[in-house]
């Protein structure tokens, strides 16, 4: 996946150029085992993560099975081609742990990490996929 990001998008499949096209597109994450993308468009803000071929099918198994309780972004798009995965999920509004509001705040930032995992240590898992 070492190719320029510029021309990187011409090479997806079109139903992931369609999310693209005309949409503002930031470079999260640039590495050679991934790739990230935050799209936005004044009717989605999505993210879009690519990745060598065979690299996202659990991920995006158990992203959809999870999002049913509320703890992973709704999967919108999960193709495969010859050489990559392709993964776009909906943004889930907030902000990240990098944040200054909880770099600054440490221990809120400890608290909202705790909820979250109760929250994923209470899903059912007996319907799981990979269970």
């Amino acid at each position: 996946m070492n190719m320029k990001v510029e021309s990187i998008y011409e090479t997806f499949p079109a139903e992931v150029q369609s999310y693209i096209r005309n949409a503002v597109v930031t470079i999260i994450k640039n590495k050679a085992r991934s790739h990230v993308f935050h799209i936005e468009k004044e009717v989605f803000d999505i993210f879009l993560k690519v990745t060598p071929i065979n690299q996202m099918q659990t991920e995006a198994l158990m992203t959809d099975y999870l999002y049913k309780y509320g703890v992973c972004p709704r999967v919108l798009h999960y193709s495969s081609d010859d050489k990559r995965d392709y993964l776009i999920t909906d943004r889930i509004p907030g902000s990240d742990a990098a944040s200054d509001e909880y770099l600054m705040q440490p221990e809120h930032l400890s608290e909202v990490f705790a909820e979250s995992l109760l929250k994923l240590h209470q899903v059912e898992y007996s319907d799981c996929p990979n269970y």
